[in-house]
């Protein structure tokens, strides 16, 4: 049996039209189908990381650098930083998000930014059709609004991660078509529930290891190297935690420095933390037993690496039955972040390469910049897109070498899976 695995984004297309993963979404679908046509057992993961806020990781983006520097001098210049903080974050939500959201847990300060694997959505924005109508676009079709908002209201109450992963479903079924039914479609996604985060094999195992590193004074002497792919929530002296993935934590003189950061200084957030290996590796202990209310998320670099050595071991489990193409689709040309996806697709590589036929592709600058730049989700412009994506893949698809069938992995390739992958 010949098998394809693909990997792909599921961020953002949700909330708004200009993410990549709208296209990035409907070229693993238009792979997915052609590969379940030629006789593959196909597999389709989704991923959906946890950390960054929604407001930074979907809307922020993509605005004018003049508007997101009036937010960061409105806080900066501001007597009363805490609550012009507050205002800023409550004018983006209510003007630029479909939804509302809340924190999942108590403790959390949810008038900030916050990462969504703790988020909820709590209701639809109340003008949601004058949002999204406000300025036509081609590519938006209007009869598809009240399709759109009953998705959201669907979701009311469910985690935000659930929202993302049901608008990418609710897509792929229409694109995939009569083919939805053979290909296995599932999600890369963090756990609802706090306790489980470090739970998983392969969390654990790069986890582990790289702390013992950093602690061991093994670790290289250059920024990346220092790095530490966990983010700690931040005491803001209310009683009340900061909990988003732009929080640096590093290896410095010995110890975790932890900085309270946002993706693009709007919060202004300032002061640091040092805690020792053993007090960070007790926050990780007291999380798993349910107690801790100072919760730890991962980000990356520990995000690829676990997506990384995840994907692999699903596809090493495969080249047991029969020859593997592996294909990774994420971001657009120019816009890939090299300590994100970049590293993903480095790591997907090496560790796939013994026994699979990897492939790596992104979408051409060109079909990204007719995305309107807009609230919105994946359904109002599936059908306009989707007439573009043929053509969106870059590099151009090569079918003679993407349908091929793979070579069949050796002996010797099988049985060194797994080295090296922590």
């Amino acid at each position: 049996m010949k098998h394809a695995l693909i990997l792909t984004e599921a961020r953002g297309q949700a909330i708004h039209l200009r993410e990549d993963a709208n296209v990035n979404l409907l070229q693993a679908a238009h792979l997915a189908q052609r590969f379940a046509r030629k006789g593959f057992a196909t597999r389709l993961r989704l991923i959906l990381d946890g950390g960054q806020s929604p407001e930074e990781y979907s809307v922020l983006c993509h605005l004018e650098d003049d508007v997101v520097e009036r937010f960061r001098r409105t806080v900066a210049a501001a007597p009363d930083p805490a609550r012009a903080r507050r205002d800023v974050v409550r004018e983006v939500r209510e003007t630029l998000l479909p939804v509302a959201l809340r924190t999942a847990l108590p403790g959390l300060a949810d008038d900030l930014f916050f990462a969504p694997v703790v988020a909820q959505v709590s209701g639809v924005h109340p003008r949601l059709r004058h949002l999204l109508l406000a300025a036509p676009h081609p590519l938006v079709d209007a009869g598809r609004v009240e399709e759109y908002e009953a998705l959201l209201s669907a979701h009311q109450g469910s985690g935000y991660l659930d929202l993302e992963e049901g608008v990418a479903r609710h897509a792929l079924a229409r694109a995939l078509d009569g083919e939805a039914a053979l290909v296995d479609v599932s999600a890369l996604r963090p756990s609802l529930d706090p306790r489980a985060w470090f739970q998983a094999t392969e969390v654990r195992a790069v986890v582990d290891a790289d702390l013992r590193e950093k602690e061991s004074g093994r670790a290289g002497p250059d920024f990346h190297s220092r790095l530490i792919g966990l983010f700690p929530a931040v005491p803001q002296g209310d009683g009340r935690f900061y909990f988003n993935s732009p929080t640096s934590c590093r290896l410095e003189h010995g110890r975790a420095r932890i900085l309270p950061r946002d993706r693009f200084g709007i919060l202004g957030l300032r002061g640091s933390e040092r805690v020792d290996f053993p007090r960070l590796r007790a926050f990780l202990a007291e999380q798993e037993e349910g107690r801790g209310r100072r919760l730890v998320g991962v980000k990356y670099p520990y995000t690829a690496r676990i997506l990384a050595a995840s994907v692999a071991r699903e596809a090493a489990a495969l080249a047991h039955d029969g020859p593997v193409t592996v294909v990774f689709i994420e971001g657009s040309e120019g816009t890939v972040n090299p300590a994100t996806g970049g590293l993903l697709d480095a790591l997907l590589g090496g560790f796939v390469a013994p026994f699979a036929d990897y492939h790596r592709f992104v979408a051409r600058d060109a079909v990204r910049k007719q995305l309107p730049i807009q609230p919105g989700g994946l359904p109002l412009i599936q059908d306009a897109l989707g007439r573009l994506v043929p053509s969106s893949f870059s590099p151009p698809v090569d079918d003679d070498r993407l349908f091929a069938a793979p070579p069949a992995a050796t002996s010797r390739a099988v049985s060194t899976i797994g080295e090296g992958w922590a």
